[in-house]
């Protein structure tokens, strides 16, 4: 039963009890007045809150979005199946220790995609993987922040490496350095186990080059649609270093967005990282210097969470 309480013009108090649901309007009349009073049907149906809702049409299906870019919670008042998307954050990058060094791309955050997925009525909290932090020469960027919801899990891509130094495992793997340094594995196959309707993905980064000789440079940080590559001789009389890992393209908002790059290795020649982009869950491009000067490591990109279903 659902309460309702009034108050009369003239200060006199009056509740009504209606059943939790009504199949159409009721009319009660009260007794002294002119008008009458008419109640909705109070069975509000599925609601949920959370994120920056939003609509679209696609094949005239109406799909609500909720798209959370930073951490929130979510709400439902009943059970429902639903679609999502959740990204990891992006790897950082080291800086390039300031004779020839350059260092590996960081890996790009682990994809979970959710099809039919089953999500009881209640209060879940969404967090949504910050971006890895960039670190100082011969040492190891950060990880991306995981993204969770619902008791799903995508991790946060691996920190790429300097000299000496080895990539991170992640979501996707971070890039390895100079000379021949290995890179970070991918870990978000091992992710979820035992959870229904759900697709995982995420590639290793790729191992560092030489340090002098060709082919110098950073391996690329792996990617949610590719592995990052070991540079080759044409990267390096291109002056850059091994080739980022594909992200993953998807269509949960109806337009196809690539989440979840790696980023390329470092090359020759002084250059700063560029940071991962927030929102996509990309790992930062590695960094180079040229003696005496050093390069600068750079942020992985933030990664997301979007909830879907249809109305």
């Amino acid at each position: 039963m659902s309460e309702l309480n009034f108050t009369h013009s003239n200060g006199n108090k009056v509740k009504l009890n209606t059943p939790s649901t009504l199949s159409g309007n009721v009319t009660i009349n009260l007794p002294n007045t002119s008008g009458t009073l008419g109640l909705a049907d109070t069975g509000a149906g599925f609601v949920a809150e959370g994120g920056v809702e939003s609509t679209y049409e696609s094949g005239g299906t109406t799909y609500m979005l909720h798209t959370f870019l930073t951490s929130g919670v979510f709400r439902c008042n009943q059970d429902r199946t639903i679609d999502f998307l959740l990204v990891g954050g992006g790897g950082g990058s080291a800086g390039a220790e300031g004779s020839y060094g350059a260092s590996g791309g960081g890996g790009g955050g682990g994809i979970v995609e959710g099809t039919s997925f089953a999500l009881s009525a209640g209060t879940y909290v969404v967090t949504v993987g910050a971006g890895g932090a960039s670190s100082n020469t011969t040492t190891v960027a950060g990880n991306g922040g995981d993204t969770t919801f619902a008791g799903v899990t995508a991790k946060g891509g691996g920190g790429g490496a300097d000299y000496g130094s080895t990539g991170a495992d992640g979501g996707s793997g971070g890039g390895g350095a100079e000379p021949y340094t290995g890179p970070g594995g991918e870990i978000q196959s091992s992710q979820n186990s035992g959870i229904s309707n759900i697709q995982q993905f995420g590639f290793d980064g790729g191992q560092g080059g030489n340090y002098t000789g060709s082919p110098t440079g950073g391996g690329g940080g792996g990617g949610a649609g590719g592995a990052g590559a070991q540079p080759t001789s044409t990267d390096h009389n291109n002056s850059v270093g091994g080739a980022a890992g594909a992200g993953r393209a998807n269509s949960i908002t109806g337009t196809s967005t690539t989440y979840g790059r790696g980023g390329i290795g470092g090359g020759s020649g002084q250059l700063f990282a560029e940071p991962g982009l927030n929102g996509r869950g990309d790992g930062a491009t590695g960094a180079t210097a040229n003696h005496p000067y050093e390069g600068l490591g750079a942020n992985g990109g933030t990664g997301i969470v979007i909830i879907r279903y249809t109305i």
